[in-house]
């Protein structure tokens, strides 16, 4: 099932969103019209299916990521002259957080197991290798150790066991370069980034899910080209083995992981100039294939996606294509068995 879910207040591309404890979902920033990084931000209620405005961030970003910290408050990194922010859901409001030491934007944010976030990678004048952890505790963001290769594009998972496996990406700025295969974990008892085993294809733009079983699932992406290729990571080996592929090749897709394990890759890109992809597909772990989902009604890449309460899937934003037309619309996919 289908449902319209109304408009933001703005065409968003490269925003960042996040569902609150309250079961809303928050959704900041991106690149306006004009390209401009946007300070505004909007709240989406699923009981009333209906978005309102929410108070526009301390400065605009794009590029960034939002994570939600264990008291409920939302952390905002990211974006080019921008420090951090704090939402409070309760108050409704920003508060001024701590900056990171460089700027950085396309990073990774994990929320780890002890309630710091692991902040990785990403774009300024160069790639980065560069990681900072910020802790909620001093309000503070430090200096953590490097990755082994700088890169964007890439994915960061948390594990059962509470270290986070990050896989490929690029660090050519034009992305013209080679993606990488090389994936590395992140140990926090260790305080410590330790290589393990490479993805079979080397990849950026894919998606990434941890599966019940405690396994890692990587969706499609980009290798000259865009991939329907997929592969599963075993924590305990350190090994990648092929999954079934995609249906249809996608990259710059999203992914949401459902109940009972399964896992929906949304839309996507087919290439540089040409229109998004509308298709969905769902992963069924237990029987090892993918099967059709739900067609969205826009077209879209670049976008977010977040599971709401019953397998409803909320869909916000994003290109029609690579630079074309950045879309306000969102859409509720209906998954549940």
């Amino acid at each position: 099932m289908l449902q319209d879910a109304q408009s933001l207040s703005e065409p968003r591309v490269f925003h960042a969103a996040a569902i609150l404890a309250d079961g809303r979902v928050l959704v900041t920033g991106g690149r306006g019209p004009g390209g401009k990084a946007s300070v505004t931000c909007d709240l989406f209620d699923a009981k009333r299916a209906a978005w309102s405005s929410a108070a526009g961030m301390p400065s605009g970003r794009w590029g960034h990521s939002l994570t939600v910290l264990k008291d409920g408050r939302v952390l905002a990194v990211g974006s080019k002259g921008a420090g951090g922010a704090i939402f409070d859901p309760k108050a409704g409001t920003w508060s001024a957080g701590a900056a990171l030491g460089e700027d950085r934007y396309l990073h990774t944010a994990v929320l780890l197991v002890d309630g710091r976030v692991l902040i990785a990678g990403g774009r300024n004048t160069e790639t980065l290798a560069s990681v900072e952890f910020y802790d909620p505790k001093t309000g503070k963001c430090t200096v953590g150790p490097r990755m082994a290769k700088p890169r964007y594009y890439h994915t960061a998972t948390l594990l059962k066991d509470g270290r986070v496996l990050v896989a490929g990406g690029i660090e050519d700025k034009n992305l013209d370069g080679q993606p990488y295969a090389h994936c590395e974990i992140f140990d926090p008892t260790a305080n410590a980034w330790k290589e393990t085993g490479p993805l079979k294809t080397d990849r950026l733009w894919h998606g990434a899910e941890r599966l019940e079983d405690g396994r890692v699932l990587v969706v499609g992406g980009y290798r000259r080209g865009r991939l329907g290729s997929c592969e599963l990571f075993d924590p305990k080996s350190g090994t990648w083995s092929a999954a079934p592929a995609l249906r249809e090749a996608r990259y710059d897709l999203a992914t949401v992981a459902l109940g009972g394990g399964r896992v929906l890759a949304i839309a996507g890109a087919t290439g540089d100039s040409t229109p998004s992809l509308s298709s969905c597909e769902v992963f069924d772990p237990k029987a090892s294939t993918w099967s059709a989902g739900p067609e969205i009604r826009e077209a879209r890449r670049t976008h977010t996606a977040w599971r709401l309460e019953a397998d409803r899937v909320l869909v916000v934003g994003g290109w029609r294509g690579w630079g074309r037309e950045a879309l306000s619309s969102a859409e509720i996919l209906d998954l549940a068995r």
